[in-house]
């Protein structure tokens, strides 16, 4: 008799839900009938402040349909019934289907597996929530383009000392050594010449670290992986550090950046835009021209693109016509984003600065004459017992490095200045 009874309920069941199906079915059938003769313009409109959409009409009833109707919206043709959309949307079963995916079915109480037999589709698997999407919404970082143009090197002291010779009296010559013209008789000082001269140069290295606390309950709660996220989000961060240095650092507790003293002792050299507050397209052939012919296989322009990049592309002619265009034919704001300038390629860096007076917005040159020395690479830690009593965990992050010009020849630094 109870083995009938369950029988006679799960056909009953079976039953009220079919009812419901074609109850469902109907009820979408009128409306997109009624669609049908409804014009198709104009375009869904608020009637008035804060009105209801109106109706908007198509021909044929096609699977996975769109429509809307007033504030709700029918979604035809996906297979699920009013009442497994209802049992999905409840919180309950957010709740549960979340433990589901960390847990596996067996990880689910009773009441949890109650709620979760809604959800049930015909291949014996749990429907996924309408609202539950599993994606972190976020933006993207600048690229790193300058820490894979520079010269990178290891070391295992605290600080990298390497010999320099320090002639500079041009760009021709490496030192100072010179044949001497001595005729038919000489004598033996006649053909000497200048001993060449050498420096150090020295690295010092350069300790950063940062680190964030995250509550247990935020990992075991969070729907994807939290602490994988973060670890991402600090790698992430050391990478932009290293661009940032590379282009901005103070060389006091951190690395030497490029624009630390443009045209200084052992620093590049400045050349400047011809205008006081604009880049021209004087100055850029000025700046591209100014570095000896012996690196140009490597040169390249290093600027930022929402300003200065800008800025350059909206150069005009006599004729106001742009002068950054794609090649011998310029065919205008239609054409292809070009890739050089005044034919040498060029990078885009969102940590250089902006054109204004007195700014250095563009480098340009060898940027391997930039030395950057490792000492330890990125590394993570996590403490679990540190802020235990809190229910705390620390992620901390830890990188040694420095960094500085170390070829000053190789680089030219433009000005904004007249």
């Amino acid at each position: 008799a109870d083995e009938l009874m369950t029988e006679i309920e799960s056909i009953q069941k079976d039953y009220d839900s079919a009812v419901k199906r074609e109850q469902f079915a109907a009820k979408n059938e009128t409306a997109l009938n009624e669609l049908k003769n409804t014009p198709a313009n104009p375009l869904p409109q608020a009637a008035g402040n804060g009105g209801n959409a109106a109706f908007v009409g198509f021909d044929g009833k096609q699977a996975g349909t769109t429509f809307v109707q007033g504030d709700e919206i029918i979604e035809e043709g996906f297979g699920i019934d009013e009442k497994t959309l209802a049992g999905i949307s409840t919180k309950s079963y957010k709740e549960g289907f979340v433990k589901y995916l960390k847990t596996g079915k067996h990880g689910l109480s009773s009441n949890e597996l109650k709620d979760m037999e809604s959800g049930v589709d015909s291949q014996g698997g749990f429907l996924v929530p309408v609202d539950f999407m599993r994606k972190l919404i976020e933006r993207k970082p600048t690229p790193t383009r300058l820490y894979g143009r520079v010269t990178r090197l290891q070391t295992g002291s605290d600080r990298l000392q390497m010999p320099r010779a320090t002639y500079s009296d041009d760009d021709l010559y490496t030192s100072n050594v010179r044949v001497k013209w001595v005729g038919e008789k000489t004598s033996s000082s006649k053909h000497k010449t200048d001993t060449p001269t050498l420096g150090n140069i020295e690295i010092p290295i350069h300790t950063a670290m940062l680190s964030c606390d995250v509550t247990n309950q935020q990992i075991e709660d969070a729907i994807f992986g939290l602490e994988s996220w973060l670890s991402g989000k600090f790698r992430e961060t050391i990478d932009l550090l290293r661009e940032n240095m590379i282009a901005n650092g103070k060389g006091i507790g951190q690395p030497a950046g490029m624009l630390i003293n443009p045209g200084g002792e052992n620093q590049p050299e400045i050349v400047k835009t011809g205008d006081a507050n604009k880049i021209t397209a004087d100055g850029i052939i000025d700046l591209a021209y100014s570095v000896p012919e012996q690196y140009d296989d490597n040169c390249a322009f290093v600027f930022n693109k929402t300003n200065t990049g800008r800025a350059i592309a909206k150069l005009k002619d006599a004729d106001d016509r742009y002068l950054f265009s794609t090649g011998p034919s310029n065919d205008g704001v239609a054409s292809a984003r070009p890739k050089e300038l005044v034919g040498y390629p060029f990078a885009y860096s969102g940590f250089m600065p902006n054109v204004a007076a007195n700014t250095f917005p563009m480098i340009f040159g060898d940027l391997r004459g930039y030395y950057l020395a490792e000492r330890i690479g990125f590394s993570i830690r996590v403490l679990n017992e540190v802020k235990a009593e809190d229910d705390l965990k620390t992620l901390i992050g830890r990188i040694r490095f420095g960094g500085q010009v170390a070829e000053p020849w190789r680089l030219k630094i433009q000005k904004v200045a007249a």
